[in-house]
């Protein structure tokens, strides 16, 4: 039933209701914001939606109730109020036995908290996962690290969208965030070099993407180039696993992306055109997305960025993304399957 109300909801804001859609949570509620924010405005059944989901959430925690209510709150952050008195059960969740509900509740703590909870209630919420971190099992390990990864992202999301200069928000975000949430980041980012299990080794490269892709990166070290540095030696290490290779190539494109004057923006870009022979017996068809769409600033989510660092750089990334369709297009794969852009 819930999957056909998300198709029923896809299809009211002029999307072509298929299954393959219902895949998709993010491009529902990207598309969907306005039409559920016009149901909110006509006392809609939108509270009724969300309501439904929460039942068939607390009878079997899965992937589908998760999705229709992350679609909902995550592309209309203010009905996040609904969810408030339901925090407890989400945090429970954050160990669940399953590693997709884990990130999905994560993803809906951190909507959450950003908009119902005051300053002082969400650093208490930092300082006690950082605590709590790495004394749990290995599931809560997991899902700890995505929760500080999503939350410490948004808040900093949050911080940039206000209408100013772009370079004086991202100053002033590490004047003013960088004391309270610093600690979380590096946390994270150790993960990166000392992780006791691929799992949170796999958490650790989607948190810092999370927050890469959201702003500036508020680790205490003061070391930007750290994090890039590692997530690149673990897309070139063979022996670990392809899924958490392909996460942190995804990683190191986001951080290109969330601050304007990134230094290691082409660094990344020119590592991943002389390692791509290596790349494509891995990822095959989803090695261009990963090593160019996610690397060009202009599909940042943020309007002044892209247009800013677009505007600066475009010919240079224009340039590498010719020469690495060039290229593409003349490498086979090792397994003799011809690679495709």
């Amino acid at each position: 039933m819930l999957s056909y109300l998300r198709l029923c909801l896809a299809n009211s804001a002029s999307l072509t209701p298929t299954m393959e859609l219902l895949k998709e949570p993010e491009l529902i509620s990207s598309v969907a914001r306005h039409y559920i924010e016009k149901l909110v405005s006509e006392n809609g059944p939108v509270t009724a939606y969300l309501d439904l989901a929460l039942e068939l959430l607390a009878a079997n925690p899965s992937k589908v109730p998760l999705q229709c209510i992350l679609e909902i709150v995550a592309g209309v952050p203010k009905l996040s109020a609904v969810l408030f008195s339901k925090l407890d059960m989400f945090k429970t969740l954050q160990h669940h036995n399953k590693e997709d509900v884990r990130e999905m509740v994560a993803q809906i703590i951190a909507v959450v908290v950003c908009h119902s909870y005051d300053t002082l209630q969400i650093d208490a919420l930092i300082h006690d996962l950082c605590r709590n971190l790495k004394d749990k099992p290995l599931e809560q390990q997991h899902g700890f690290i995505l929760t500080l990864g999503y939350t410490v992202g948004r808040i900093v999301r949050n911080h940039l969208s206000q209408a100013a200069n772009r370079s004086e928000l991202e100053k002033s975000c590490r004047d003013q965030l960088s004391p309270r949430f610093s600690t979380a980041t590096s946390l994270v980012i150790d993960f990166l070099f000392d992780s006791p299990h691929p799992l949170t080794l796999s958490a650790a490269c989607l948190s810092v993407g999370e927050m890469g892709r959201c702003g500036p990166l508020l680790d205490s070290t003061g070391n930007s180039s750290r994090a890039v540095e590692k997530l690149l030696s673990v897309v070139d290490d063979v022996k670990i696993g392809s899924k958490i290779r392909e996460k942190a190539a995804l990683a190191a494109g986001y951080l290109s992306l969330g601050e304007l004057e990134y230094p290691r923006r082409k660094d990344i870009i020119q590592h991943f055109l002389t390692a791509t022979q290596v790349f494509y017996c891995l990822f095959t068809d989803n090695f261009p997305k990963l090593c160019l769409f996610y690397l060009i600033p202009y599909l940042a989510g943020n309007e002044r960025c892209r247009n800013s660092i677009y505007n600066r750089r475009g010919s240079s990334l224009r340039r590498l993304g010719c020469q690495f369709t060039r290229k593409s297009r003349s490498l086979d794969c090792e397994r003799g399957r011809f690679c495709r852009t």
